[in-house]
């Protein structure tokens, strides 16, 4: 019998928004990372939604599942938090709000190398490298972590000597076992090597450059993502500029075949929900038998799982409303198109998380094995 693997994984509900993940892994370039900056740690990442991180990663600026990250030993991972609440500044912003207006921006290698070594140069085109983008994050909202020095300077271990958080690792991470442990072993590390949401930001990157190609020199300078340029469309809808390159950046994105992949991804998501609903059709059919050690451990994975997809759901109607709002105050055809691929991705999402609710629900009545 083989000796029993174990990882060390972050839990879910008890990561809290702005809290800073610190990870490394093996590997030739995390080695590299870690021995250059004589740090255990090669990546950063930031929880700026419940159980979702935010990460710069090569694909380009995104988002992670908390479920999903973890450290194969137990040196390799912390949990860092602010050590007095941050509320929204004057602007009436978040720590999280900053993060998430860097989404989609490119991942600059250049810069994370720069990091340590300042005569490489830092990037000038908007890209951005892990701990850069946290350290931003926190500056923009008046809270440096290392107050005087550039954002563009700080590495991952250098965010662990910041005297402006203090270390949660333990009330936030599990010894995982891939036999004591398997089925929730097994979730997580597959939830780690899920391709899409990679796939989407290097889809997301590609259509970006096709429209600032197509652009040329109607696209201002400082638009570096499909986030700037919608925030560029949603300023600037009543000028001229805006008007004649409305159509042209939607034929741009649309051949670019970024809607055809996110229906495909719909239709995907569909299907998922009809084998949920067949699932809780037949739980709810047998909800009078008896619960037995099995069924309880997936009731508590599920039941588990269901503040995260509660607040994904919530995430996803603010995402479809704001769109929705927008779309109508420009009139930007642009909008219209994108407003109605977000009102699908909530109505999707939220079609899979009535399912799983009721096979919940048809778990929870069942009663324990040999009681009366």
């Amino acid at each position: 019998m083989s000796p029993e693997d174990f990882i060390y994984a972050l839990v879910p509900d008890a990561v809290q928004i702005d809290d800073i993940v610190l990870t490394s892994d093996y590997g030739k370039i995390r080695f590299g990372i870690r021995a250059l900056t004589g740090s255990d740690f090669s990546h950063a990442a930031l929880c700026t939604r419940p159980g979702m991180l935010f990460e710069a990663v090569p694909e380009g600026v995104m988002r992670c599942s908390v479920l999903g990250t973890f450290a194969p030993r137990p040196e390799w991972i912390r949990v860092l938090r602010p050590k007095i609440p941050l509320p929204p500044n004057k602007d009436g912003l978040r720590v999280a709000d900053y993060a998430e207006a860097l989404y989609g921006r490119a991942y600059s290698r250049r810069g994370a190398a720069a990091s340590r070594f300042p005569i490489l140069g830092t990037s000038r085109d908007g890209s951005v490298f892990c701990s850069q983008l946290i350290a931003q994050a926190f500056f923009d909202y008046g809270a440096p972590l290392v107050p005087g020095k550039p954002t563009a300077q700080i590495y991952p271990g250098l965010l662990l000597e910041s005297a402006e958080v203090v270390d949660v690792t333990e009330d936030c991470i599990r010894k995982l076992g891939s036999t004591s442990d398997a089925d929730l072993y097994n979730e997580v590390v597959a939830t780690a090597r899920q391709e899409l949401p990679g796939a989407e930001m290097l889809m997301n990157r590609s259509a970006f450059e096709a429209v600032r190609k197509k652009m040329g020199q109607d696209l201002p300078e400082h638009i570096y993502s499909l986030t700037d340029l919608a925030i560029w469309l949603s300023q600037e809808f009543h000028t001229e500029v805006v008007k004649r390159s409305d159509p042209k950046i939607l034929a741009t994105i649309e051949s670019e075949g970024m809607f055809t992949w996110y229906e495909a991804f719909s239709a995907k998501v569909q299907n998922d929900a009809v084998v949920l609903e067949l699932v809780a059709k037949a739980a709810e059919l047998v909800a009078d038998e008896p619960i037995n050690r099995e069924i309880q451990a997936l009731l508590d994975d599920l039941s588990e799982a269901i503040p995260i997809g509660e607040a994904s759901l919530a995430a996803r109607k603010t995402t479809a409303q704001e769109y929705a709002a927008i779309a109508t105050r420009t009139g930007l055809q642009t909008f219209a198109r994108l407003r109605d691929t977000y009102q699908r991705q909530y109505e999707d999402a939220e079609r899979i998380h009535k399912a799983q609710m009721r096979i919940v629900e048809a778990l929870r009545q069942r009663t324990p094995k040999g009681s009366a």
